[in-house]
């Protein structure tokens, strides 16, 4: 059994990971909408910034969306791969979930992250290794 398969097993629920409406798609860049419920807000040093990762990394996280093609999470992709001239970008379909679902998971997305901190030393040694 893969890693994968092992982690969905161990949750109990294989849509986590796989099942209608959770594999990868590619869809133009223009068949996506922002979400008007969007809270999140992303400046253009930001924007120009996740441009220079996707450059340097590739799309390494889909852009999570509805069946209505609304962007749950990933914004701020959407703008680079926009600013990147890109066609097409990796997407996720989230068909199921109901529309306050969606709601709650585009602040719980965002507002998760804000949560977390910094080891600071761990930061200090990687970038010293990086130089």
């Amino acid at each position: 059994m893969d890693t994968v398969e092992t982690q969905a097993t161990s949750i109990g629920d294989r849509r986590a990971f796989t099942g209608p409406g959770r594999q990868i798609s590619y869809l133009a860049t223009s068949a996506l909408t922002p979400h008007p419920n969007n809270a999140r807000k992303h400046s253009r040093t930001q924007i120009g910034a996740i441009a220079k990762s996707i450059e340097a990394f590739g799309f390494t996280a889909p852009i999570l969306v509805n069946r209505d093609r609304y962007i749950l999470a990933g914004h701020g992709r959407h703008q680079a791969a926009k600013l990147l001239d890109l066609n097409s970008v990796p997407v996720i379909f989230l068909d199921d979930l109901t529309d306050g679902q969606a709601k709650a998971y585009m602040l719980a997305d965002n507002k998760l992250t804000d949560r977390s901190t910094w080891d600071d030393a761990k930061v200090a040694a990687q970038l010293k290794e990086l130089t």
